[in-house]
């Protein structure tokens, strides 16, 4: 499985590592006889148990392999208890889809910003009309928001349980710009007709300045929160796979 998700270390992980290390332990393996069993740098295991980062999910499966621990990947409960979802990430990332694939799944109420952000015309709202209509519905017990806005990130992270960040590389994402043009979208009032060169210019220096700020204001919450971050679509298709299970 090539699903990297972190978790910031819910309780169910952290209670997975300390697992692994009673286990270890008990068989009187190092942390270097572990790493030579997967075929990985002894210092993968030093952060792991030291619950600095989060590995790949397929190098904890190797390590439960080796020490024989059956894994549960999947805590079902935690996907039941997301009730207010925050989707973010660049451009062209696909933010749009994974929202309306939640939303099946969930059937908790869909909102995209582009929506209420944008006019028909192409016109929009002024900060203070936005933001009154996104608090309408924050306020709300339920919902699944999608859309950047990183002005109010702080006020969704304030009322989310759960964000996703498409963690996405910059050709990925701006494939996906390329691939939506001419074609109907429902979280915008309008049909791409071209890609235009000055938004290209945008999501390059999006990656650039705001991919940065992102990261850290998520890193504040990563405490408090249930982040989840994918790296990639293969990512996103197995984590509704388990959302599913």
């Amino acid at each position: 499985m090539s699903l990297k998700i972190s978790f910031n270390y819910t309780d169910y992980e952290s209670n997975l590592i300390d697992a692994i290390i009673k286990r270890r332990k008990k068989l009187k393996l190092t942390q270097q006889n572990i790493a030579d069993m997967i075929d990985a740098p002894q210092s993968t295991i030093a952060r792991f148990e030291a619950k600095l980062v989060t590995p790949r999910f397929e190098t904890v499966i190797k390590i439960c392999n080796v020490l024989n621990i059956p894994l549960n990947i999947v805590d079902n409960n935690q996907y039941k208890k997301m009730k207010r979802i925050m989707i973010i990430g660049p451009s062209g990332a696909g933010k749009t889809e994974l929202s309306k694939k939640i939303n099946k799944i969930t059937k908790l109420p869909l909102y995209h910003l582009d929506n209420i952000f944008w006019n028909s015309d192409k016109t929009h709202l002024s900060h203070k009309e936005f933001d009154i209509k996104l608090n309408e519905i924050l306020k709300e017990d339920e919902w699944i928001i999608d859309g950047n806005y990183s002005r109010t990130y702080e006020m969704r992270i304030e009322k989310a349980d759960t964000i996703i960040f498409l963690n996405y590389p910059l050709e990925v994402c701006l494939e996906g710009v390329n691939n939506r043009i001419g074609k109907k979208r429902n979280d915008l009032p309008w049909i791409e007709e071209e890609f235009d060169p000055d938004f290209k210019a945008w999501i390059i220096n999006w990656f650039e300045e705001e991919l940065p700020k992102t990261k850290e204001t998520l890193n504040k919450y990563k405490d408090s929160k249930n982040i989840i971050i994918l790296e990639s679509r293969k990512d996103a298709d197995e984590f509704l796979k388990l959302m599913q299970s």
